[in-house]
């Protein structure tokens, strides 16, 4: 029952933000998401009433360049959507407005969902009542909240749920190393991967989980080559999820497997703007979610104090970084805030339930009273920056005067 109110709840506020127009989720990278399921079984991808502007096409078909992972996920919401459009007033056309709600609930319901599995997660390691807190700050106090209730049909909540599968699904496939884990932790790797390319080095956190000592490494390498049979079976469950892809660009390009992103590459590889990414005023990390700075100190305090799986944390951080800082537009322009780090606040919620145990523990009161006003008051800066964001917050016109201006309007 709670869980339902909390949906409707974050319905409500994400049909406010839009102001009652859910089509508007259906816009320009989020379109190109989205289209493979009204394309798939509504128009064969020809003709179709898409929103955004001057949509490329191949030939008389309507080309999109992004992978269809996000559609395999919200393809349940979609045949909901669509279900009701048939039997109500609305246009079945899979561009009114059902449609358009059913990308914001498969949003939320995800988010929510990752959340609850990041719970059960770590429940073991740390009490109720700094969990609880630390998804509170998590979720309301960085662009977590905003890929979730306003820009719902862009990848990163989706790549967040399966992230948060992952770090759950991960101690099973040591615990229960049987053929069914492997699989199913191999699907869902595949689907991971095929969300977001880039998603790859997750896997470095299922190879390298707990692993705190060269003798540690050693028994994982044995573990897996003991179990040669089942990772035949994790790779080829991990294939299954990619053959719509597969089919696609067949259909669409005539080759089997297609690069569809063109001249966009990895331009800065040998330079990657890795401080511009996490501090540039055009979409750094840090400036616009600068509670994410607290789970971040927590993973290198957590070095020092031998906190499990700290150092993976930091170097899957570190990697997507370089990777974020080596693509041609490394600051992916028209988001609020660097929206690729969403994905990876999964790995961040177990450093800020330390954090906020540890201060919890802490004999000073003045050390409680400081964190809690200066958590709280980065809650609402980024709620109110939530709010205050009009894209697009880049290109020349988007100053330091600008962003100046809008802070001080929220006090």
């Amino acid at each position: 029952m709670g869980g339902a109110i909390l949906i409707g709840v974050l319905i409500f506020l994400s049909l406010n933000k839009w102001k009652n127009d859910p089509l508007r989720v259906i816009w320009s990278d989020a379109e190109g998401y989205y289209m493979y399921l009204p394309g798939t079984f509504l128009y064969q991808f020809e003709d179709m009433p898409l929103r955004t502007p001057g949509w490329p096409k191949r030939g008389d078909k309507a080309f999109t360049k992004y992978s269809c992972g996000v559609a395999i996920l919200q393809a349940p919401f979609f045949a909901a959507a669509h279900l009701y459009a048939m039997i109500s007033s609305d246009e079945a056309n899979g561009f009114s407005f059902p449609y358009g709600l059913a990308i914001i609930i498969s949003a939320i319901f995800y988010a929510l969902l990752g959340l609850l599995l990041l719970y059960k997660t770590l429940r073991s390691h740390y009490s109720r009542g700094p969990l609880i807190v630390s998804i509170l700050l998590l979720g309301l106090g960085s662009n977590l909240y905003y890929y979730t209730i306003a820009e719902s049909g862009m990848s990163h909540i989706y790549s967040f749920f399966l992230f948060c599968v992952i770090i759950f699904l991960t101690p099973y496939l040591y615990k229960n190393s049987n053929l069914k884990t492997f699989m199913l932790i191999g699907f869902v790797c595949g689907l991971t991967i095929l969300v977001r390319p880039t998603n790859l080095i997750i896997g470095l956190w299922i190879l390298f989980y707990n692993i705190d000592s060269i003798e540690a490494l050693k028994g994982r390498i044995n573990f897996f080559r003991g179990k040669m049979i089942y990772l035949v079976g994790a790779a080829a469950a991990l294939a299954l999820p990619w053959m719509p892809q597969i089919l696609y660009w067949k259909y669409a390009t005539g080759e089997w497997v297609a690069y569809s992103y063109g001249d966009e590459g990895f331009d800065f590889w040998n330079n990657p703007q890795m401080l511009q990414v996490l501090t540039h005023l055009e979409n750094g990390l840090f400036l616009y979610s600068p509670l994410i700075l607290i789970p971040v100190i927590g993973v290198l305090y957590g070095l020092e104090a031998k906190v499990k799986n700290s150092w993976l944390i930091l170097v899957l951080l570190i990697t997507a970084t370089y990777i974020f800082g080596s693509w041609w537009d490394w600051n992916f322009g028209g988001a609020f805030g660097h929206r690729c780090y969403v994905e990876f606040y999964a790995l961040l919620l177990g450093p800020l339930a330390w954090v906020v145990s540890e201060i919890g523990r802490s004999r000073f009161l003045i050390s409680k009273i400081v964190f809690g006003l200066l958590s709280s008051l980065l809650v609402y800066y980024s709620l109110q920056m939530t709010y205050a964001y009009a894209p697009p917050w880049d290109g020349p016109d988007w100053t330091w005067h600008r962003l100046v201006d809008i802070i001080r309007s929220f006090f």
